[in-house]
């Protein structure tokens, strides 16, 4: 899994109708953030977790030997708003490039069973030339 650290030991994160502010300040180059959806969720109980912390979470506190990681599909992300803060022993390194970007569908990282991951694969497979994402395949990390 490639996430991107937004978040050290010790920083507040906190996303309002999708803008990302780190201790109290507005994050403005996202521009590797893809936002799809123009929908805003709130924060509410009621919601499907998947929608109530993904546009509108935190404050957020990051606890010391973590780090608050979020994915750069900031609508269809398994990132640190849903799982929490990533321990430190758990960082594996910093990605150097991209060698397959696919633009289909993203999975919770739930465990559906294996008729599911059979039919993701096949998906995966039919779709792999239309939904690959060409422009971004071999592309140097910033």
């Amino acid at each position: 899994m490639v996430k991107r650290c937004i978040g050290l030991p010790g920083d507040v994160v906190e996303v309002t109708n999708k803008q990302v502010s780190i201790n109290g300040k507005v994050v403005h180059d996202e521009s590797f953030a893809l936002h799809r959806d123009p929908n805003v969720y709130p924060n509410r109980a009621y919601l499907p977790e998947n929608l109530r912390y993904r546009d509108n979470f935190g404050p957020y506190t990051v606890p010391q030997g973590h780090y608050f990681c979020m994915g750069d599909n900031r609508e269809n992300s398994w990132d640190s708003r849903f799982w929490g803060s990533l321990p430190a022993e758990m960082l594996k390194g910093r990605a150097l490039f991209i060698y397959w970007s696919y633009g289909g569908g993203t999975e919770s990282g739930a465990w559906q069973g294996v008729g599911d991951k059979a039919r993701d694969l096949g998906r995966t497979a039919l779709h792999f030339v239309p939904d690959t994402r060409w422009r971004r395949t071999f592309r140097l990390i910033r």
